[in-house]
């Protein structure tokens, strides 16, 4: 092998393993869209916060370039920007492409104008193909050689370069850089479209559950099916009330003890409800972490006085942990209460109301109390899942 093909074949094997790099790279979203997904509550907040993500992964694929001779270098930053549209909706393209047309801006150039404009348009085209698959419940590797292919009608932004420039990027640029971007999209897309069944399938089977297995309390479904057998029954009652009580140091308990402890903690309140309760009164636990006592026959001044009593109880005495720790309890409570008995859910939004209100009056943020909404606690809760 003469000296010229030994040059050859190691410049496309160093094209080969930066691609790798790039595809290690751009393999963080995937696992980052099912973990935000998994953890944030807000639609529209998991969203903007993979949008960032998105375009934060786009920023740095611009100055970790591949090359592919000497001296003509390209990067994948369209790859995150078209899935960004694809998978994110509305509110996550906008950070997206915002943060990838602030860093192309960044770096300037004769071909700044035509990046620019093709970062925008990959977002519109990456959004026009995920409403187009809005109602598809799985994307099939076809649907993602669509987007790939679609993601080349950007290339219109070439008339906006000198003709010389543009010459040279449509004979030695667009040849190697379009299958690349193609490949990433199937492959990273593919792993999107995984992520993205498996977070609904685990969201599925916890609708499914009827009790949370960490703290013995009914979950969501398992509520709303107790609260059917209750209207079946028909059974006279003095008036229906929910209490909803969030636990304030949450976060904190996360952070210091992990997901054991904070289980342990929750059944432990929930043993010392079951203590206090009339037999038939339900206990439950939200999918925000919130644990629901439904009181099925109290009139409303009945109810004023037990939560009280049940704050009291509930707060007076720490919790024991593993070894010597204890974590005190600290509670932000909110209620409802009607003579009828209304549906579960409007009873749920309404103790809700009344919960972020109380919050209101004691200077909180509304949505302050419930401190595993943070970045920080949810990520020291994966770790801690992932260590034991």
């Amino acid at each position: 092998m003469t000296v010229l093909h030994w040059g050859i074949v190691m410049s496309h094997l160093e094209l080969l393993l930066d691609f790798f790099s790039t595809l290690a790279m751009l393999a963080l979203l995937a696992s980052s869209y099912r973990f935000v997904r998994q953890t944030v509550r807000s639609a529209a907040a998991t969203q903007l916060l993979l949008g960032v993500m998105f375009g934060g992964i786009a920023f740095l694929q611009m100055h970790v370039p591949l090359t592919i001779m000497p001296g003509v270098i390209v990067d994948m930053r369209h790859v995150p920007v078209l899935l960004a549209g694809a998978y994110l909706g509305g509110f996550g393209v906008l950070p997206c492409v915002a943060i990838a047309v602030a860093a192309r801006y960044a770096i300037g150039g004769v071909g700044m104008e035509a990046g620019v404009v093709g970062l925008m348009l990959a977002g519109c085209i990456g959004f026009a193909w995920g409403e187009a698959m809005r109602h598809r419940i799985a994307r099939p590797a076809l649907a993602l050689l669509g987007l790939g292919l679609a993601g080349v009608l950007r290339l219109v932004v070439l008339v906006l370069l000198p003709p010389a420039a543009m010459t040279a990027f449509v004979t030695q640029i667009v040849p190697v850089l379009i299958p690349l971007e193609i490949a990433a999209i199937l492959l990273i897309g593919g792993l999107l479209e995984r992520e993205g069944t498996a977070a609904e399938g685990e969201r599925r089977l916890r609708a499914a559950a009827s009790t949370d297995p960490g703290s013995g309390l009914l979950t969501i479904a398992g509520l709303q099916r107790a609260f059917k057998h209750l209207d079946a029954d028909d059974a006279p009652t003095r008036g229906t009330g929910i209490v909803l009580a969030r636990l304030r140091n949450r976060g904190w308990i996360l952070r210091e003890y992990g997901t054991d402890d904070l289980d342990r903690v929750l059944g432990a309140l929930r043993q010392r409800l079951e203590r206090d309760l009339p037999r038939g009164d339900l206990l439950g636990l939200t999918d925000d972490g919130d644990i629901v006592v439904f009181l099925t026959d109290r009139d409303a001044r009945s109810q004023e006085g037990l939560i009280e009593g049940m704050i009291r109880e509930l707060c007076l005495r720490p919790v024991a942990l593993g070894g010597s720790a204890e974590a005190r309890v600290s509670l932000e409570v909110g209620h409802t209460w009607d003579v009828t008995r209304r549906p579960l859910d409007q009873q749920l939004a309404e103790a809700a109301a009344s919960l972020v209100h109380n919050a209101r009056l004691r200077g909180d943020h509304p949505g302050k109390p419930f401190e595993t909404a943070r970045t920080g606690d949810v990520l020291f809760e994966r770790a801690q899942r992932l260590l034991t």
